[in-house]
């Protein structure tokens, strides 16, 4: 119980999108996208990444150098439009470690590497990604390290533009 209202309180940061913010919900079994439609938000998932069926609220990352989530988007904003990632995560325990570290690409250049979330409980992270984003077609990439010890889930991500005014 207090593993899904922790999950609740980190992810109602997510219920409020504009414009040019997307989310996508990865709670359900059914992953689902909140976006404008100019987006074109797509998710595809890697080998040994699934809903966490056993704990449920998540998807998990569980083959090391192996599993991802893919999520692409269209981007209609000029380049340098500050841009967003947020992550609604955590890096699981068994036997008291917890490590499950990721790394992020956009467009195939690396964000952050070996980045494993604090909290063995959910826990929301941000990201400046404003430099990887380019005007058109992008994709952002989040893959479990070779070195993972523990599995890494996954309950919300949102992307947020923030329209510069002139």
């Amino acid at each position: 119980m207090l593993k899904y209202l922790l999950t609740l309180l980190a992810a109602a940061s997510f219920t409020t999108l504009s414009a040019e913010s997307f989310q996508v919900d990865f709670s359900k079994p059914a992953i689902t996208i909140t976006q404008p439609k100019n987006l074109d938000v797509n998710v595809t998932t890697g080998p040994m990444t699934y809903f966490n069926s056993y704990y449920k609220e998540s998807w998990i990352l569980h083959g090391n150098g192996q599993s991802f989530i893919r999520v692409g988007f269209n981007n209609h904003l000029e380049e340098g439009t500050p841009v967003n990632l947020r992550l609604v995560h955590l890096s699981s325990i068994s036997n008291k470690v917890k490590y499950s570290p990721i790394t992020i690409k956009v467009n195939g250049a690396v964000v952050v590497s070996n980045f494993s979330p604090e909290k063995g409980n959910y826990c929301t992270d941000s990201f400046d990604i404003t430099q990887y984003v380019k005007k058109g077609t992008n994709t952002i990439r989040i893959s479990l390290d070779d070195d993972a010890q523990t599995n890494y889930w996954i309950s919300h991500l949102g992307v947020n533009f923030k329209k510069q005014s002139r």
